[in-house]
């Protein structure tokens, strides 16, 4: 689902401009080998921050469960993908529900976006923050959303789900609630 920005760094990139400088090809490979390393550990030490976007604007819009549209003040529109989280979908049970929760968070709010990563579909996935509230956590937390192992980095997430599995609430007041990425497995077959 989403796809890792492409950094600009390669050690390729890089031995491409060091050729400008006269070096033999042997000290290029090194020179941008030692670079990219340099560059790797900046980004490694500065956090995943270093590499990501943020925007503000309101939400105009609730496709599902982990999908909202945000307009910002220069009118640009933004389809943004909930990080870390996947939400069950429309047809499935509580995907309604995921919706409207969603919907009730942040329709017609400011929303703070901090984009990650863009996915297939060209959204922008990103953590969500709506009336101070971080949405992607408040989503799985009222059991209205799985953690997406997959594309999930925030540990913190796991317990998170971990609580509201124990405490039977939203989709896990279910007995056997289905992942959203088991069901679209299922119904694919089926189109």
């Amino acid at each position: 689902m989403a796809v890792p920005r492409k950094s600009v760094f390669t050690a390729a990139r890089i031995a491409d401009v060091l050729k400008f400088f006269g070096l033999s090809v042997a000290a290029r490979r090194t020179a941008a080998l030692f670079l990219s390393l340099i560059i790797t550990l900046v980004v490694a030490l500065c956090g995943r921050n270093a590499l990501e976007k943020e925007f503000s604007g309101r939400v105009t819009a609730v496709a599902d469960g982990d999908t909202l549209t945000v307009v910002t003040l220069d009118t640009a529109l933004h389809r943004v993908r909930l990080a870390g989280i996947d939400a069950p979908e429309r047809s499935q049970a509580f995907g309604q529900e995921a919706r409207r929760y969603l919907s009730r968070l942040c329709l017609g709010a400011q929303a703070k976006v901090v984009v990650t990563a863009q996915d297939r579909y060209g959204r922008e996935v990103g953590v969500v923050t709506c009336r101070e509230e971080e949405v992607n956590a408040r989503l799985v937390a009222a059991g209205m959303a799985w953690v997406y192992r997959g594309y999930n980095d925030d540990p913190a997430l796991l317990a998170v789900e971990d609580a509201a599995r124990a405490r039977k609430i939203g989709l896990w007041a279910e007995r056997d609630p289905v992942p959203p990425w088991e069901y679209r497995k299922i119904q694919k077959p089926m189109q």
